[in-house]
């Protein structure tokens, strides 16, 4: 396992985080997570540190026009050999009653727009699918971290009667020449429905590299069922992978989670199995322990981590 840990510091996915905010008065907030995750395989291990926090302040506009700032840190450690990849994103807000329009280097809207499932309580596959751009999340938050890009945009999110939307426009810093980068991605949630859809493409100088996003979950009182869907297309490679999921909460601080995913790239495909378990305690703390197996390729891995959600 221990190889994969230098492949990782470029291929990461940190994923969606809590949609809930941490309310710190006077128009401030932080909006994230943080994790300590620790694996093994029964021969190898490797400890990982990851944070995807957000700064932000809005003015009190009263449902009129008013202003804000985000700042967000994406960090990924490898803490056994010393190495890490970071992130950062700041923007200028314009709030409206239709939405925020971010100026500057805007986060990606599908960054955080869905939350896909976690595939046995761990981030292990966006090391293996690193080089399509990780496991739900956004691909162009990935080339920022993967090329050290510069990038500059502007994107725009709102919601209206359980609708959600967003929409994103990027320009990437890249030799030997800039590209484009664009996102859609829209929600709408209706009792314990969700339903989700995001649209990436990259302008780069052989071909556009699209991808594509479908989610749905329905939650119960005590338990959800879910489905994901990602596609990527590109003229070197073609990549799909599907997840189903289901969680069953025990208690109001213990969820347990059951995790079926299928990945196809043309000449080869696999199947991975996950189980979860999360312990709940205080305003946002966290544990969790997970087992992932793969029908072939990989020895079974045990993860056991501890976090704070904001």
């Amino acid at each position: 396992m221990k190889h994969l840990a230098t492949a990782s510091l470029i291929a990461f996915a940190l994923g969606s985080s809590s949609t809930l905010a941490l309310d710190l008065g006077n128009g401030f907030s932080i909006l994230g997570d943080v994790e300590l995750e620790y694996l093994t395989d029964g021969d190898d291990d490797v400890s990982f540190a990851f944070a995807d926090v957000t700064f932000g302040w809005r003015s009190q506009a009263g449902g009129q026009i008013g202003f804000g700032l985000d700042l967000t840190l994406q960090n990924f450690s490898d803490l056994d050999n010393g190495e890490g990849r970071t992130a950062t994103w700041a923007a200028l807000v314009v709030t409206t009653g239709y939405g925020d329009v971010a100026i500057g280097r805007p986060q990606p809207v599908l960054e955080r727009f869905f939350d896909a499932p976690e595939m046995g309580g761990t981030h292990y596959p966006d090391v293996l699918f690193g080089v399509f751009g990780g496991y739900g999340g956004s691909f162009i938050a990935q080339v920022a971290l993967f090329e050290d890009a510069d990038m500059v945009g502007v994107t725009f999110q709102g919601e209206a009667s359980g609708l959600t939307y967003g929409a994103g426009v990027h320009r990437i810093d890249s030799t030997p020449s800039d590209v484009n980068a664009y996102e859609l991605a829209v929600g709408y949630k209706a009792g314990g429905v969700e339903l989700f859809g995001g649209f990436e493409r990259i302008d780069t100088p052989v071909e556009y590299l699209d991808r594509l996003q479908l989610g749905a979950r329905y939650d119960a009182d005590r338990w959800a069922v879910g489905a994901h869907h990602q596609s990527l297309d590109f003229v070197v490679t073609n990549f799909e992978v599907s997840t189903l999921y289901a969680d069953y909460k025990v208690t109001d601080a213990l969820t347990l989670g059951v995790q079926a995913q299928h990945f196809d790239t043309g000449p080869a495909s696999n199947d991975f199995y996950g189980l979860s378990g999360e312990y709940s305690f205080g305003p946002g703390g966290f544990a969790q322990l997970g087992y992932l197996k793969a029908a072939e390729g990989i020895e079974d891995v045990f993860s056991a981590s501890v976090g704070y959600r904001f």
